[in-house]
């Protein structure tokens, strides 16, 4: 039979195994967005593309007017044979204190990032909240052709927990559904 302290011991050396368990299964040092497209946006229209083209963005939530620099930003295409994207951060570019945006868009070739990501920046709230309210017109004033597919914000223990976000809703007439698990 056991005494208290050797089963002190194995729970103490259990508990360890499990948490380096759960720590070498989460990778560890990165978190990961795996972004499934489960219907297109731009699949059924005869004068559609038949591809999504996607920007990922993720931006940290510090409470300054102005968004910094876009933790994330990732072109991603995804079609009928290419509905998976991955992208991953390090852990080490989180901060415990700060929530994290993460913007999906359906984009146009009609700009750069050097005229994308300031706009977001500068801009969040107001974008943030026409998105909310679904005003179209106000989200079109400050992102011109490309379309707003989903936009969420996270909080520290939300973006490193295994989440999943669903987008979905209706653009140019077409439904879209966006799944992206967060790894």
């Amino acid at each position: 039979m056991l005494s208290l302290k050797e089963i002190r011991l194995l729970l103490i050396l259990l508990s360890y195994c499990v948490s380096v368990h759960a720590f070498s299964q989460r990778g560890s040092d990165s978190v990961q967005f795996v972004i499934f497209a489960d219907n297109l946006s731009e699949d059924k229209n005869l004068l559609a593309t038949k591809n999504d083209e996607i920007i990922f963005q993720l931006y940290a939530v510090s409470g300054a007017e102005i968004l910094d620099e876009p933790l994330l930003y990732q072109v991603m295409f995804f079609d009928l044979e290419h509905r998976t994207n991955r992208v991953a951060i390090p852990m080490n570019k989180l901060d415990t204190t700060y929530s994290y945006f993460i913007y999906m868009i359906e984009y146009e070739y009609d700009k750069s990032y050097e005229q994308r990501a300031p706009v977001y920046r500068i801009y969040h709230e107001q974008i943030n909240a026409a998105f909310n309210q679904s005003a179209v017109t106000t989200l079109k004033k400050y992102l011109g052709s490309d379309d707003l597919l989903g936009m969420q914000e996270l909080a520290y223990e939300e973006l490193v927990a295994k989440t999943k976000i669903e987008f979905e809703g209706f653009q140019n007439l077409e439904k879209f559904k966006y799944i992206i698990h967060i790894e």
